[in-house]
């Protein structure tokens, strides 16, 4: 009997024990109240170790971040910003990713990121928390109300500061949300169509539905046959250059049309409104969910870009053609003798980011090609600015030590002409996608 009755204890002991660590693991839901946690490992907070109840009374955002997410870093001014303005109110922590590839340098790269900009946030180390919340897409934002209940799950991007007022004041609010249980373009996760439709171009104003936008027309789910495609939740800039380019970045140097084609559209228009968008203070303005699907024996990437510039020219009657115009660019040159004070000394090539580090705090980089330091730079500023071409003349490696915030154009001009190297404005002529008012 004692037997029996240890054995029921020891399995309910267990049931019990299992039901609280599930809660505690739970992955957060909007609406209900945040599962328990605790960051042994805070800095730049009033306590060394905090939980939950640590940041009752105020609207907490906890911020997940990695070295590898260039987003995530260049958010960090901004969020700073709030967090001066709304300290009374709201509490941001900034909960970095400590995970084997992180553990070693991601401490280190905040803090020398922290002492340039002058951050005044909190920040926690976490990696148990990425894999039992789910969060592995980032920026990942949890926002969490002075109750403890979970308001919103975004990605940060329209979290403006008047948006925030207005959020602890107590007025309604809504943010971009990351939730993928939100509504989809065309009612379907990955935007296929019955067999039976043989040909399809369907074009809708933005109402919601998560973004699915991507690099190339060949990222588009049923891109394997060449024959569909779709985006939501993109600009008309995005669709004019899938259907010219096939593709809506030149972020890589690796890629022939970084070379060739510039990344910005001329707008030789009277009215260039249509072509702003927004992520930020007005999210969603003139932004399209578009899907082309053509008849099986029409496949092939040329085909689908034929069609769309068709069906571009038809819904908006702009006239758009590629054309060979001088753009400005930047320039990577360097001063006399800079080229043999920077050769490298030999040596297995180095590059401190390969440990997972990333580069947003600088580098140290030995055996290094120049190549490989105009794609560093590019990497963190190159999506609002005009491409980099190197024109140094260095044909050999490198050493070389950058001790700059590689988000700030200004930091990185600074530290590169230590070397003898400097970005300056120049021109060069590149194949432009021109929008012209139809004729």
């Amino acid at each position: 009997m004692r037997v029996a009755i240890l054995t029921v204890w020891v399995l309910f002991s267990f049931f019990v024990n299992a039901q609280k660590k599930n809660q505690q693991g739970s992955v957060p839901e909007v609406g209900k109240r945040m599962p328990d946690f605790v960051f042994n490992d805070i800095t730049h907070f009033k306590y060394k170790t905090a939980t939950l109840k640590e940041f009752k009374g105020k609207w907490l955002f906890l911020d997940f971040w990695s070295p590898g997410c260039v987003a995530c870093v260049q958010s960090f001014p901004h969020v700073n910003s709030l967090q001066k303005e709304f300290s009374r109110d709201a509490q941001f922590v900034l909960v970095g990713l400590n995970s084997w590839t992180y553990r070693k340098v991601i401490k280190p790269l905040y803090e020398r990121l922290r002492e340039k900009n002058n951050f005044q946030l909190a920040t926690a180390y976490d990696s148990l928390l990425f894999s039992k919340w789910e969060v592995h897409k980032m920026p990942h934002i949890f926002v969490i109300d002075p109750k403890g209940v979970l308001r919103f799950i975004t990605d940060g991007r329209d979290m403006t500061s008047a948006k925030v007022r207005a959020l602890v004041y107590g007025e309604n609010v809504s943010f971009y949300s990351k939730v993928e249980t939100e509504k989809l373009f065309n009612d379907s996760p990955r935007g296929y169509v019955s067999d039976s439709v043989v040909y399809k171009s369907v074009l809708t104003k933005w109402n919601g539905e998560q973004q699915r936008a991507y690099s190339r027309i060949e990222d588009s789910p049923g891109s394997a046959t060449k024959t569909k495609f779709e985006a939501s939740m993109v600009p008309l800039e995005w669709l004019y250059k899938y259907a010219f380019m096939g593709q809506q970045e030149w972020p890589n140097r690796r890629d022939s049309l970084y070379y060739m084609a510039y990344p910005f559209l001329a707008l030789d228009l009277e009215d260039p409104t249509p072509f702003q968008f927004d992520y930020r203070e007005n999210v969603g303005k003139n932004m399209y969910n578009y899907q082309l699907v053509l008849p099986g024996s029409n496949r092939g990437r040329d085909v689908m870009m034929e069609t769309m510039q068709i069906e571009l020219k038809n819904i908006f009657g702009y006239k758009a053609s590629l054309q060979r115009r001088k753009q400005p660019v930047w320039k990577l040159t360097c001063a006399p003798g800079a080229a043999v004070k920077l050769h490298t000394k030999g040596g297995a090539p180095y590059y401190s980011g390969e440990d997972g580090s990333g580069s947003a705090a600088g580098f140290v980089a030995r055996n290094f090609r120049m190549i490989n330091l105009a794609n560093l730079i590019m990497r963190y500023i190159g999506y609002t600015e005009p491409p980099l071409f190197d024109e140094t003349g260095i044909t050999g490696n490198i050493d070389i030590v950058i001790d700059a915030d590689m988000t700030r154009k200004d930091d990185i001009i600074r530290e590169l002409r230590k070397h003898g190297l400097d970005m300056v404005k120049g021109e060069r002529e590149m194949l432009t996608i021109v929008i012209e008012d139809g004729m």
